[in-house]
């Protein structure tokens, strides 16, 4: 659920190699209120059933923060500053339109078979 479908994937075989049942393990057994990942190039925020929120903020590649630029030509997409989970009371920080590909499944239906 952390990942977009194979369809949508410029690397289709990424969603081979990302995640894994020893994190599932870990994040089940801590169950925290955020859980922070990286390396799979996509800036994500979403909570699941489970509960947590789980929030990504690669920096990526030259030719990947073009694209995200071009996608959301916003300040924050063009500047890419460190994202902040906490605010100032120990509160989630709000979510970012820029990590709009974890909202695709609101507008684009689901079909987990493609993965």
């Amino acid at each position: 659920q952390l990942m977009p479908e194979k369809r949508f994937l410029f690397q289709p075989n990424l969603s081979k190699i990302v995640g894994s049942d020893f994190i599932r393990r870990r994040i089940d057994g801590l169950q925290p209120d955020v859980h922070v990942f990286g390396h799979s190039h996509f800036p994500w925020d979403m909570t699941l059933d489970d509960g947590v929120r789980y929030r990504s903020w690669p920096l990526g590649t030259p030719e990947e923060q073009a694209r995200r630029i071009a996608s959301l030509p916003q300040e924050v997409t063009e500047q890419w500053h460190p994202q902040a989970i906490f605010d100032s009371d120990s509160q989630h920080y709000r979510s970012s339109e820029s990590c709009w590909f974890s909202l695709m499944y609101t507008r684009i239906q689901r079909e987990p078979e493609s993965c």
